[in-house]
């Protein structure tokens, strides 16, 4: 069986979605590690995207509504591929994974013109802006 618009086996495409969730995973927590442990910058956000607080519950539904969403749909774009749905899953789990073991997300990156952010956060904005380029340049049937 083929992955839908890419020409690729399914288990090769699952395979590849599995290996770039679990890079971007371990580079974005190593990344926050040395942070937290080499004295540099960073901020524990409490909230969720800029710093807005919302209730733990709401924030794990919609982070669960969210990765689901991912799950189901990855790949059923036309014109996409399942990169940007596996930098999306690995910027939400690693950022869930912050949020179980430090109650807060660990941000580092500070432009000064931009709320202060991580890799992980990078991942699912990336993700997200190639999703809708995709869907912008499908093909109308």
């Amino acid at each position: 069986m083929l992955a839908a618009d890419q020409g690729i086996p399914m288990k090769t495409s699952k395979a590849f979605f599995l290996s770039i969730s679990s890079a971007m995973i371990i580079a974005d927590q190593l990344s926050k590690h040395i942070i937290r442990h080499s004295g540099g910058f960073y901020i524990c956000n409490h909230g969720i995207a800029f710093g807005i607080m919302i209730p733990s519950g709401l924030f794990y539904l919609a982070w669960g509504i969210i990765i689901s969403g991912i799950l189901l749909f990855r790949g059923k774009i036309p014109g996409s591929s399942i990169f940007p749905f596996a930098l999306i899953l690995s910027g939400a789990v690693s950022n869930i994974i912050d949020r179980i073991r430090f109650g807060c997300v660990t941000d580092f990156i500070d432009l000064r013109v931009w709320p202060v952010f991580n890799l992980a956060d990078i991942c699912i904005v990336l993700g997200a802006l190639l999703i809708l380029r995709a869907y912008a340049l499908r093909k109308p049937e």
